[in-house]
């Protein structure tokens, strides 16, 4: 084969109507895949930025809910008011004056209501036997009404009704 008849076949091979088409319908596949690849790669960023946001964003809204629900506080506000007369304990050197007394001083504590009288004098806290040592001669009883609740009971003065009670 001489040069001519090569460059007519190589031409021929070429310009074959059916490889041309072929080659387009290749080249335009090759083309149609890359934009979709590039779509779809477009729509999977956008989707993991929104993605990336919402973590971010809820901890957002939990750390305003939580700012909002500071404000309120824990701390019971008590009101007091002063004593009236007959609400006030008084005694003589510190030792309880219930010989002469014709009325009976109930004191409660525990639960919700709690009363503090501040004197200018310090208080001391009686034990249970140093509390029956105060009315030695005299018939009494101390019951237990609760774990924290002491009833002292004067036996030898009916006028006083049910007692008195003691608190511990």
């Amino acid at each position: 084969m001489n040069t001519t008849e090569k460059q007519r076949l190589l031409r021929d091979v070429l310009e074959n109507e059916a490889y041309c088409a072929a080659r387009n319908e290749i080249v335009a596949g090759v083309l149609a895949d890359a934009q979709r690849r590039r779509a779809r790669d477009a729509w999977t960023r956008r989707a993991m930025a929104l993605a990336a946001c919402v973590p971010i964003a809820a901890g957002i809204y939990i750390g305003l809910l939580q700012l909002g629900s500071s404000k309120t506080s824990d701390v019971t506000i008590v009101r007091t008011q002063p004593l009236r007369s007959e609400e006030i304990v008084r005694t003589a050197s510190g030792l309880p004056s219930l010989g002469s007394a014709k009325e009976v001083l109930i004191v409660k504590t525990g639960g919700e209501t709690v009363e503090f009288v501040q004197t200018s004098r310090t208080t001391e806290e009686l034990s249970d036997q140093e509390l029956l040592a105060l009315f030695k001669g005299r018939p009494v009883a101390l019951v237990s009404v609760s774990a924290h609740e002491r009833q002292l009971i004067l036996l030898d003065n009916d006028e006083q009704g049910p007692g008195a009670r003691s608190t511990e």
